[in-house]
């Protein structure tokens, strides 16, 4: 186990001009079940503490299915399916409502308000709705505003959703290299060998299979949490995990206290672009490739392009300008990219005998995994 040091969690959280807050299933049900305002009085409190700090905050909040069932009569809630898409995005319209006029009403008395941001894949996996959702966000804070996001349930259909709101959480942070995450959950932090971790600087192995499913009533679970730390890590990014259930949390977390548990990158030299970092938390790629191993140092040892003389089957289609998974020999994922040309246009260069200088991925645009 890694020491803890207060200085370097402190250090990462003021560096941070952004801070994103996810609200986990689990914190927020016992108060929205029960229409509990205080709990949401108390966060906007926090929050609006934070911005004195001169932090810009945006929040990534569960809990409108929860309170979409509160919602509904005895006799109906017999007839509902949690896991049912069609329930859920029924009972996520019905409570999402209720949901932001619990925040309105609490943010308002700190003389704060916030606005409802609802997305889908979409505005992830196409760049221009992907940098349109990050003018809408940065047009808020700079007004002061503090966004409120969630998975836009009422009308995504399976093949738009993006799954979970860590995942979400994880994508809104990447959007700005300066942002810290804060997971809230109804634990309090990351538990290996039935010991809470301080601090981790490397998601290894034995830390990825203790990574539990889903807990009960949220979509996401500790595995989830795990893959966006991963993520955030690789573009020397901060996140910690922490028990939303403790009222003081946020401002324990501001002053680097140990509190949860502390992802912490090995520098503060982010190596990804902010095009990069867009490409890594994009999860939902278009097509993919395999590779011959000739290829696969030049990417991992070179940081090379990914030419067509190196790809040697096209294991997905895809369009220009798709995000793409690099597969080497033993079929595992080794990088992800943005394809300069088309799987079709790919096969055709495979297939001559003249070699051609023409890139599959830039370098630029390439991401290992």
């Amino acid at each position: 186990m890694e020491a803890f040091n207060e200085q370097e969690a402190k250090m990462w959280f003021r560096k941070s001009d952004r801070i994103i807050i996810k609200i986990g299933t689990n914190v927020l049900t016992p108060h929205t079940t029960k229409y509990n305002p205080t709990y949401f009085e108390k966060l906007a409190a926090s929050i609006s503490f934070l911005q004195q700090q001169k932090k810009k905050v945006i929040l990534v909040s569960s809990g409108a299915v929860g309170l979409g069932l509160k919602s509904l009569s005895d006799t109906l809630l017999k007839k509902v399916h949690k896991q049912n898409l069609a329930h859920r995005q029924a009972l996520a319209s019905l409570g999402q409502n209720k949901l932001m006029s619990l925040y309105s009403d609490a943010f308002e008395k700190q003389g704060l308000f916030v606005a409802q941001v609802l997305v889908s894949r979409k505005d992830f996996l196409n760049r221009d709705h992907y940098h349109n959702l990050k003018n809408v966000l940065e047009t808020l804070l700079s007004w002061n505003v503090v966004p409120i996001i969630n998975e836009n349930d009422a009308v995504s259909t399976e093949e738009l959703r993006l799954g979970d709101n860590d995942t979400l959480s994880a994508h809104i942070t990447a959007m700005h290299w300066s942002s810290f995450l804060i997971m809230l959950t109804s634990i309090d932090g990351f538990y290996l060998n039935k010991k809470r971790l301080l601090v981790v600087r490397t998601i290894q192995e034995k830390i990825e299979k203790a990574a539990r499913g889903p807990e009960a009533g949220g979509i996401g679970g500790m595995k989830t949490k795990i893959k966006a730390a991963k993520k955030l890590l690789q573009s020397a990014q901060a996140m910690v995990i922490a028990s939303g259930e403790n009222p003081d949390i946020l401002y324990d977390i501001a002053e680097g206290k140990a509190v949860g548990t502390y992802f912490l990158p090995k520098s503060d030299k982010g190596e990804l672009t902010a095009k990069q970092r867009w490409i890594l938390h994009n999860r939902h790629t278009e097509g993919a490739v395999l590779i011959d191993k000739g290829a696969e140092k030049a990417i991992l040892e070179k940081r090379a392009s990914l030419l067509p003389v190196g790809v040697k089957q096209v294991i997905q289609p895809f369009e220009k300008n798709a995000i793409i998974n690099v597969l080497n020999q033993d079929q595992k994922k080794v990088a992800r990219g943005l394809t300069k040309i088309s799987s079709a246009a790919l096969e055709k260069k495979m297939n001559q005998k003249k070699k051609s200088n023409i890139e599959l991925i830039h370098r630029d645009d390439l991401v290992l995994l």
